[in-house]
Order: structure tokens, then C-alpha cells, then sequence
């Protein structure tokens, strides 16, 4: 015991203690961390396990939506069509009529001369009064 109390003055004591206070707060400092770390991974992992469940739900969600708005742009490109051949009718149908037109304007005009030929043989065929009937 002698060695011991030799070497060891007041300022070595205070140095080994606190080497030993720096050593056992940074023991308990450490594990303070750590435990702090397993808690806020267990926090994360929750919260990230509840967040893929909202993705998973919203995901769902998107895709009713997209099954309905698929749904609607069906009927959409079922109008576009219909329409399209509405436009063909229309334009057929306009086709038709101009035809027609000038099938009634010739027809119109083949009277007037069919008239003008009647009216210019039943001119000739009554008798004037200047001539005496037989």
C-alpha cells in the first residue's frame, strides 16, 4: 500500500476520477442514446407500416376512380363515334337533297316547255271566231 499512496498524489486522484467520471457518463450516455434509437425505430416502423396501409387504401381508391373515369371515356369515345357517323348521315343526307334539287329544277323547267308546248297546239286546234265552222 505503500507504492500506492507514493505515486498517487491529490492531482492524480482527480485525473484517474475523472477519466473514470467521463468514462461511466459516456457508458450511461450511450446507452441513454441507444435506448432513445430502439425507441424511435419502433416509432418509425409503426409509422411507416400505418403509412403503407393509407398508401395501400388510397392506392384501392385510385383505382375505383380510374375504373369509373375508364368507364366514362368508353361512353365518350361511343359518342365521338356516333357522332361521326351522324356527320356522314348529315352530309349524305345533304348530298341527297342537292341531288334532288336539281332533279326538281329540271323537272320545272321540262313542265314550263311541256306547258308552252300544250298551249301552243290547243291554239292551233280551236277555231278562230274570224272563221266560219263547218
Amino acid at each position: 500500500m505503500s507504492w500506492l499512496t507514493q505515486n498517487w498524489n491529490v492531482q492524480t486522484v482527480i485525473a484517474v476520477g475523472a477519466v473514470a467520471f467521463a468514462a461511466a457518463s459516456t457508458f450511461f450516455t450511450t446507452g441513454y442514446k441507444i435506448e432513445r434509437l430502439e425507441e424511435f425505430k419502433a416509432t418509425h416502423e409503426a409509422y411507416h407500416k400505418e403509412r403503407s396501409n393509407e398508401l395501400a387504401e388510397l392506392a384501392g381508391r385510385n383505382e375505383q376512380r380510374f375504373a369509373g373515369i375508364d368507364a366514362q371515356l368508353r361512353r365518350v369515345d361511343e359518342l365521338t363515334f356516333r357522332v361521326a357517323r351522324a356527320d356522314e348521315s348529315i352530309s349524305s343526307t345533304k348530298e341527297a337533297i342537292g341531288k334532288l334539287e336539281g332533279t326538281v329544277n329540271s323537272l320545272t323547267s321540262d313542265i314550263r316547255v311541256m306547258r308552252e308546248i300544250l298551249e301552243r297546239m290547243d291554239s292551233r286546234r280551236l277555231p278562230s271566231p274570224r272563221t266560219p265552222a263547218n
